[in-house]
């Protein structure tokens, strides 16, 4: 299973991260890093939520202020893309 970004979002940076516009429904979303990251990649193409979290992981460590541990890193991941999921901005694709 892949995640995709949902086509009728548009995205606009922000000083602190991103605005996602959803030109279906008309919601607009505001994600500060390292959750932007997960939107920005996702814009590009589709990725596998082991290949997301990676990504995502890595992201969050070369932050200098990075003190949370994998665990709580892959919890925080969870926890956003079940929003994402719930709210529409992403989808699953087989």
């Amino acid at each position: 299973m892949q995640y995709s970004l949902k086509e009728n979002c548009h995205i606009e940076s922000i000083k602190d991260g991103l605005a996602l516009f959803d030109t279906f429904n008309g919601c607009t979303h505001f994600l500060a890093a390292p959750a932007s990251l997960a939107i920005e990649l996702l814009n590009q193409k589709s990725y596998s939520e082991e290949s997301l979290l990676n990504k995502y992981i890595h992201f969050y460590r070369a932050s200098p202020e990075c003190s949370l541990a994998n665990s709580d890193i892959k919890l925080q991941f969870q926890q956003f893309i079940t929003e994402a999921l719930k709210s529409g901005i992403i989808i699953k694709i087989n």
